[in-house]
């Protein structure tokens, strides 16, 4: 089983280590076995062996970076979270859908390819004003603004006669 790791986005953090949880658990007979021991796995294909603590297993991904699990059981349960951060979080198990969200728990039954993907995009201002309240305080001084101009240019361009008359 593999998990891999995607950052995307204008602001996506491409050198942030985004830290995952895995938990797997054997069932049998209505009973949950947490996997214990030792196993085998490759990070960016550098191997290494890894212990489960009570079935789970912790382990940090950048972007482009992945590791693989090796001598899982068949059928074992597992549940691969990606620990909460400020991008939005999407997945997809092999060739399926991709689906919003930072876990995903199903059964092993042949070679699983997992794929996390983070995403980080800034609105940028655009300054545009949406509300009544805007547009009525930017109209009202645009009105002020135009009446103090007419009111300006009437007392410079009259001799004591008044702009209103």
């Amino acid at each position: 089983m593999t998990v891999n790791k995607i950052v995307e986005g204008g602001f996506g953090d491409r050198e942030k280590e985004f830290m995952f949880t895995a938990e797997f658990t054997y069932i049998n007979s209505d009973i949950e076995y947490p996997l214990t021991g030792s196993f085998n796995y490759t990070k960016n294909g550098a191997a290494h062996t890894g212990v489960f603590d009570n079935g789970r297993f912790t382990f940090s991904l950048k972007d482009g970076e992945y590791i693989t699990f090796y001598d899982l059981p068949h059928g074992v349960w597992y549940t691969i979270t990606e620990e909460q951060s400020d991008h939005t979080v999407k997945y997809k198990l092999n060739d399926g859908a991709e689906r919003s969200g930072s876990s995903i728990n199903t059964r092993l039954l042949n070679d699983s390819n997992v794929t996390f993907k983070n995403n980080k995009n800034v609105i940028v201002p655009t300054g545009q004003f949406k509300s009544v309240k805007d547009k009525t305080i930017i109209g009202l001084s645009l009105l002020f603004g135009i009446i103090l101009f007419l009111v300006k240019k009437g007392i410079k361009g009259t001799s004591k006669k008044s702009f209103f008359i």
